[in-house]
């Protein structure tokens, strides 16, 4: 089968950028071969190693790119981490697991509107998980959701509540 990455998003730490991200890249950078690492990070080492710090210590250092704006190092990060896991996914596939959205950041939820639009004939799939009870309008993920509907890019399963005996199995 192909690879699964997964990370959450935390109601304690709704600060912090990119959470769910961080944790799936470095979950993958531990448990790759360097030559696996190298192969998909490419020229984004400086961007990823913002998420994965580790990259530098494995497969650093990077060179510093020319000094940018933010919009721009915004836009070379989005870039490096979607180019990334279309390389992880290859051939075989790789299946993003995202937990407990409605905690997601801006910036998360920035860059996961950024690899949804990519993804076309990637072979990528992201599963994303939130509770219905925590969005109201307001909620940034309910905008996302709004637009993903209206490009006909995300598709909503509703799951309810399990009663005891499917919990139990």
């Amino acid at each position: 089968g192909g690879a699964v990455l997964s990370g959450g998003c935390y109601e304690l730490e709704a600060g912090t950028p990119y959470l769910p991200f961080v944790e799936a890249l470095r979950g993958w950078v531990r448990s790759s071969s360097d030559e696996v690492v190298r192969d998909a990070v490419g020229g984004a080492g400086a961007e990823l190693a913002r998420l994965a710090p580790e990259l530098t210590s494995r497969i650093g250092p990077f060179e510093g790119g020319p000094e940018l704006s933010a919009a721009e190092e915004r836009l070379r990060l989005f870039d490096g981490v979607a180019r990334c896991l279309f390389h992880i996914a290859g051939e075989r596939g790789l299946l993003l697991f995202i937990d407990d959205l409605q905690w997601a950041d801006q910036a998360s939820l920035g860059l996961l509107h950024y690899l949804v639009r990519l993804i076309g004939n990637e072979k990528v799939l992201v599963v994303g998980c939130y509770r219905e009870t925590e969005l109201d309008r307001a909620h940034p993920l309910a905008e996302a959701l709004d637009t993903w509907n209206r490009e006909r890019a995300a598709v909503r399963v509703h799951l309810g509540r399990l009663d005891p005996a499917a919990t139990s199995a």
